[in-house]
């Protein structure tokens, strides 16, 4: 999307008068390598790098005038360096204002939605996707599984994208006929302000455990980034899960500063109350009580967790606005989300269930829902991501041991490690390996455990839902576990 000329003046950079308060810059980046002819660069610093160190490149790619944080303004400048640099204060939330004015405020135009927490991000963000289309609402989604309208995803490399390429983004959805857009809200991106200048319709929290703690340090530092959602975005709808302990301490702490939050959940004291649920092999049923309203919700997902995925996607759109009628006719057709609880069945084979789960509490979920719908022997393959918080391995494992019939334990993505020490991390967490196997090949500790598993035996298969491809050393080899497992399934691949 083209950027509207603005003077640094019209940015808020300068004031009126100052030197440099008529010049224009046609374009932003945050990036040197990204920055055209006329730009200003904004010298964010990352986790690694510090952005001063790019002023240089940026000027040499183009850029008119760049900013820096008020907290570098006494680093030296490079002597190189003959464009104006300016200071500015909280500089990563200044510049989703900037980036959102030079593309005419999309999110003022659209009604936008977000969703945080651990788990539950992606299925609620594509289950409210799906009841807004069906409620005719034009509706684009930004997460995990991609970006775009529905049916014409395009892969994403982050769950939310960088604050230029979000707004640019929004911009995009508009001009194509966009009437909403729903977007998951990561810890990182909130931490980092990458959603900074978007205009918020709705927002809501599913829950909190253990996850990111390579980069958060504490689940303290991991829960204030998913606070920031309610906290730095005057959304008009805040709905929280307060079945879950760290959402019944933040709808404490943000009724306490005097925001109004709506909270759901299956304890009596929430805003809008859970009852009879019913779980069968066609999918959910349960009630959403509110004052002496009572809606109807069925839908074809299976799981418990997705009741409350379901339940606090709903409590969004009635606070949108949209009537009992509506939400619950829309509900009716929601379909499961790619990777999540997805069923693969063969005639005489054990069902294969293939899920995102990769925490210790998406894992237990996914192990109950396969519990629950099982008669036989629950079997679970998986493993876990390298280069990322090691301490949740024997936390998985654990799990794993008290939830399953039968474990096999193989790589995920690996990245920089050595799969075979993620795996030995992950047996130590093991009170008993009898009923443990491993495989270091993903495709065959699939086979292994279809080979094994009898006809009425169900296996989870944990951790890359619906990535199609496994990070070895830096390469993203192509591989789905969908693919694997059907072809095992119906005898097409040797293993």
């Amino acid at each position: 999307m083209n950027f509207i000329p603005k003077t640094l003046t019209q940015l808020g950079i300068v004031e009126i008068g100052a030197a440099y308060a008529d010049l224009e810059v046609t374009g932003i980046a945050i990036d040197s390598r990204k920055v055209s002819a006329g730009a200003l660069f904004v010298a964010r610093d990352g986790v690694n790098h510090r952005g001063i160190d790019y002023l240089v490149a940026a000027q040499e790619k183009g850029a008119v005038a760049a900013v820096i944080d008020s907290d570098n303004a006494n680093l030296p400048l490079p002597e190189a360096l003959t464009i104006p640099v300016f200071t500015v204060d909280e500089l990563a939330k200044a510049t989703g204002a900037w980036v959102s004015d030079m593309l005419s405020a999309p999110s003022e135009q659209l009604r936008v939605l977000a969703i945080t927490g651990t788990n539950g991000k992606t299925s609620c963000a594509h289950f409210a996707a799906q009841m807004l289309s069906n409620l005719g609402v034009k509706t684009a989604v930004l997460g995990t599984v991609g970006n775009g309208f529905l049916g014409q995803l395009e892969v994403a490399s982050h769950t939310t994208p960088d604050v230029i390429s979000l707004h640019q983004c929004l911009a995009q959805y508009l001009e194509q006929g966009a009437e909403a857009v729903v977007m998951e809200a990561s810890s990182h991106a909130l931490d980092q302000f990458r959603i900074a200048g978007v205009q918020f319709d709705a927002v809501g929290f599913t829950n909190l455990s253990r996850d990111h703690l390579d980069y958060h340090g504490t689940m303290a530092e991991y829960g204030a980034a998913k606070a920031r959602l309610f906290l730095d975005y005057d959304a008009p709808v805040k709905v929280i899960n307060t079945d879950d302990e760290y959402g019944s301490m933040l709808l404490g702490d943000l009724s306490a500063r005097g925001l109004m939050v709506k909270s759901v959940g299956e304890h009596s004291g929430a805003d809008y109350r859970v009852e009879n649920v019913h779980l069968d092999a066609d999918g959910v049923s349960f009630s959403l009580q509110s004052g002496g309203q009572k809606i109807a919700i069925t839908s074809a997902v299976i799981g418990r967790f997705n009741v409350a995925n379901l339940s606090l996607v709903t409590t969004m759109l009635l606070g949108m606005g949209y009537t009992a009628e509506q939400v619950a006719a829309a509900a009716t057709t929601v379909n499961a989300v790619p990777g999540r609880m997805e069923l693969l069945s063969v005639p005489a084979k054990p069902t294969v269930l293939v899920d995102y789960a990769h925490t210790p509490d998406a894992l237990e979920k996914a192990l109950q829902a396969s519990r629950f719908h099982c008669s036989a022997n629950v079997w679970v393959v998986f493993g876990c991501g390298g280069d990322r918080d090691t301490g949740k391995r024997a936390d998985m494992a654990k799990v794993a041991e008290a939830l399953a019939d039968h474990v096999i334990v193989t790589s995920d993505n690996p990245r920089s490690e050595v799969p075979q020490d993620i795996i030995d991390m992950i047996l130590a967490g093991f009170s008993d390996l009898a009923s443990v196997q491993y495989n270091v090949d993903r495709a065959a500790a699939i086979g292994m455990a279809i080979e094994q598993a009898g006809a009425d035996d169900f296996i989870l298969i944990a951790g890359k839902g619906h990535e199609d491809y496994q990070e070895i050393q830096g390469v993203k080899h192509h591989f789905s576990d969908q693919e694997v497992a059907l072809a095992l399934l119906k005898g097409g691949l040797a293993i």
